[in-house]
C-alpha cells in the first residue's frame, strides 16, 4: 500500500470518463484483487547499456553494429504493393466557437477517433495536437486531420489544420513525439475491406508539410496500429516503436517494429505474441519510460475478451512472454498503459459488467511488468463509465 501511495503521489492521472446510464439501485459485485507474475525474461543487460551509452554521446557506428543484432532493417522478402499516391492539403474549415467545450476540428464532416500529444522541447508556449478521422459517409475518402494550439488548448483555430489525404480511406490515427519540431502520425490505410496496411507520416509542428512512410503493407489485414517514441530520454535520437494486429482468419499475431530515423523506415516486424484467438473488440497500447517499452492489448478468452501484456528491455528485440492481467466471464477491452519512473506502471481498462453498466478497472506493476495487482476499481457504480485513458507527468514522460 506505500508502494502504491507513493506511486500515486509521483504519477498524475487523467481518467477520461463518459457517464451514460442511469444509476441503479442495487448493489454489484466487485471482483477480487490478483496479483499475477510474468515468467523470467532475460536479455543481455550489457548490450544494452552499451546501446543507450551510443546514442546518448552520438556514436552512430556502436549504435547500429548493436542494432544489428536485434533487428532485421532490410526490406520484407514480400510483393510490395502500389504505393499511394500522398497528399498533404491545408484546411481551411475549422470554425471558430468558445464555451464550455473547446472546438478542435468542427467542420459539416464527422471528426472522430482523436489522438493527443503536448509537444516538449518547445521555447515557448507548448504545443497540444489533436489528430483525427474527418469522413462524411460513403461520399469521401476518409482522411486524417491534424489539428493544433498554441495557448494550452484554449483554442484549435489559429493555425490551419493539416489534411493527411492518400487515395483509400484512412482511420484510427495515433500521434507522438518524433523530434523537438516533428510529430508522427500513424493510421489504418484501407486498401480494401479485407486487406489493412499501417503508414506513418511524419509531420513539422507549423502543420505545413508531412512526409508519408510504409510501415507495414504485407497483405494481412491490419488492425488497431499504436505508437510510442523515447524523445524525452533521447532528444536528439529518438526511437519510434509501432505495435499492431496482424489477423490470420481466426487467429491474430502483436507485431512490433521499431525506427531510429525519425519514421523514413522501420524494421522487420518482431513478434510480441502469436496465434492468439481474435478478439471481438481491438485494443492497443504502448508505453516508454527509462529504457522499458510495455504493451496491453485485447485478445479473445475464454466467452469474452482478457487483456493481456509484455515488456521488453531491449528497444523492442525481444519480449516477454505475455501474460493476462484481466480474466473473467465478462468483456474486459480498451486498455490504456503508462510507465512511470522507478518502474511503476498502471493499465486501465473497461470491465463490462453488464452490456449498460461499464466500469472502469486497473492494474498497476511497481517492477516494470514482472508482476500485476490487478481487478482494483477506479470507478464501479450502477453508471456506464468507459473509455478510460491515462498520462504520466512525471520528468521524462512519453
Amino acid at each position: 500500500m506505500k508502494q502504491l501511495l507513493y506511486l500515486f503521489t509521483r504519477l498524475s492521472i487523467i481518467c477520461l470518463l463518459i457517464f451514460l446510464s442511469h444509476v441503479k439501485g442495487q448493489e454489484k459485485e466487485i471482483l477480487s484483487k490478483q496479483e499475477i507474475f510474468s515468467t523470467p525474461y532475460e536479455v543481455d543487460e550489457n548490450l544494452v547499456r552499451k546501446l543507450n551509452d551510443a546514442r546518448k554521446s552520438g556514436n552512430k557506428q556502436i549504435e547500429q553494429q548493436i542494432l544489428s543484432r536485434l533487428f532485421n532493417f532490410e526490406l520484407d522478402k514480400i510483393e510490395q504493393k502500389e504505393f499511394p499516391q500522398q497528399q498533404i492539403i491545408k484546411s481551411d474549415k475549422n470554425k471558430s466557437r468558445w464555451g464550455n467545450d473547446v472546438p478542435v476540428m468542427y467542420t459539416t464532416n464527422h471528426e472522430k477517433s482523436p489522438a493527443i500529444l503536448s509537444l516538449a522541447g518547445e521555447t515557448n508556449t507548448p504545443k497540444i495536437f489533436v489528430a483525427s478521422e474527418q469522413w462524411s459517409g460513403t461520399s469521401a475518402l476518409d482522411k486524417i486531420i491534424v489539428a493544433r494550439s498554441t495557448d494550452h488548448g484554449a483554442t484549435f483555430n489559429n493555425t490551419t489544420p493539416l489534411t493527411i489525404n492518400l487515395d483509400k480511406p484512412l482511420s484510427l490515427p495515433k500521434i507522438t513525439q518524433v523530434s523537438n519540431s516533428y510529430l508522427g502520425v500513424i493510421y489504418v490505410y484501407h486498401y480494401s475491406s479485407t486487406d489493412k496496411d499501417v503508414y506513418f507520416t511524419k509531420v513539422n509542428s507549423t502543420l505545413t508539410s508531412g512526409s508519408l512512410t510504409m510501415v507495414d503493407n504485407s497483405g494481412y489485414d491490419i488492425e488497431r496500429p499504436n505508437i510510442t517514441s523515447d524523445y524525452q530520454e533521447f532528444p536528439d535520437d529518438a526511437y519510434l516503436y509501432v505495435i499492431y494486429y496482424e489477423i490470420l482468419g481466426a487467429t491474430a499475431n502483436l507485431k512490433f517494429r521499431l525506427s531510429t530515423d525519425d519514421g523514413a523506415f522501420f524494421s522487420a516486424p518482431v513478434t510480441i505474441a502469436s496465434n492468439f484467438t481474435v478478439p471481438y473488440n481491438f485494443s492497443t497500447s504502448i508505453a516508454y519510460k527509462g529504457g522499458r517499452l510495455i504493451v496491453a492489448y485485447t485478445a479473445r478468452g475464454s466467452g469474452s475478451d482478457d487483456i493481456k501484456t509484455a515488456y521488453s528491455t531491449n528497444t523492442g528485440g525481444s519480449w516477454s512472454t505475455p501474460i493476462t492481467v484481466a480474466s473473467t466471464s465478462k468483456d474486459e477491452i480498451y486498455p490504456q498503459v503508462s510507465l512511470s519512473t522507478n518502474n511503476y506502471g498502471f493499465i486501465f481498462y473497461e470491465y463490462h459488467y453488464t452490456t449498460t453498466d461499464r466500469d472502469i478497472y486497473y492494474a498497476y506493476t511497481t517492477n516494470g511488468g514482472t508482476s500485476w495487482n490487478t481487478n482494483n476499481a477506479l470507478a464501479s457504480s450502477g453508471e456506464d463509465e468507459r473509455f478510460p485513458d491515462v498520462r504520466d507527468f512525471s520528468p521524462g514522460s512519453n
